[in-house]
């Protein structure tokens, strides 16, 4: 019938229609990395020229690539970061902080805490870096901080055998700043690490203040005793 030739002939037309705006939008993303790619590829390039201009040593040259190349794989890419340098001081702060929340709220330590809990956990943190092989905490020394794994990998040493691995969204050194003492092993970064450092004065200002937080510190408290029995 007509009514049937005329529905057939919009049924295809929006298929073809669905099926070119499916198209559009998977060149789009392809060319979006493409063009991220080649503007990661320009930097190295532009990088390679430097030091082979001033002449640097190998093993300095392999330092700077190792970082930059961690530096390019970080999850902000250049227009959240021109978003961010454009705003003044205290709005990027602000927004910082929100950014924070996020990674923050996975971490055991803090999950199913309160939004005013993290929020005030993120305000506190300070972003450190570490490059591989650097030790970030030592065996014997009083707990003064704990960590949260923003990117890379961390090995925890005890008596000199690698006991666990630990790799972005985990944290550590915070049972030690929860019983307090000092610390039982050595960590180490495997690759190149940024952290938030959270210090103790911090940390127990904000657990006084948020019960949900006293108890998520009170289970991992009897966990860990748990498994020490």
């Amino acid at each position: 019938t007509n009514v049937s030739r005329v529905y057939t002939m919009i049924i295809i037309l929006l298929g073809v229609g669905l099926y070119g705006l499916l198209i559009a939008q998977v060149s789009r993303l392809m060319i979006s990395s493409d063009k991220r790619a080649e503007s990661n590829k320009e930097k190295l390039d532009n990088l390679t020229s430097f030091l082979k201009h001033y002449k640097v040593p190998y093993n300095l040259q392999q330092q700077v690539f190792g970082y930059y190349r961690h530096i390019l794989t970080k999850r902000l890419n250049e227009g959240e970061t021109q978003i961010l340098s454009e705003l003044p001081g205290p709005l990027q702060l602000e927004l910082k902080t929100y950014m924070m929340m996020q990674p923050i709220s996975e971490v055991i330590l803090f999950k199913g805490c309160s939004f005013a809990c993290i929020k005030e956990v993120s305000e506190k943190l300070e972003e450190v870096y570490f490059g591989p092989g650097k030790k970030i905490l030592a065996k014997f020394a009083e707990a003064q901080e704990m960590y949260i794994i923003l990117h890379g990998d961390v090995e925890v040493i005890r008596d000199g055998v690698n006991v666990a691995n630990l790799h972005e969204g985990q944290c550590f050194g915070e049972m030690s700043l929860i019983l307090g003492g000092q610390r039982t092993a050595d960590i180490y970064a495997r690759s190149h690490c940024d952290l938030y450092r959270l210090d103790k004065a911090s940390f127990e200002e904000i657990l006084g203040k948020h019960s949900d937080l006293r108890n998520n510190v009170e289970e991992l408290i009897a966990e860990r005793l748990g498994h020490a029995s």
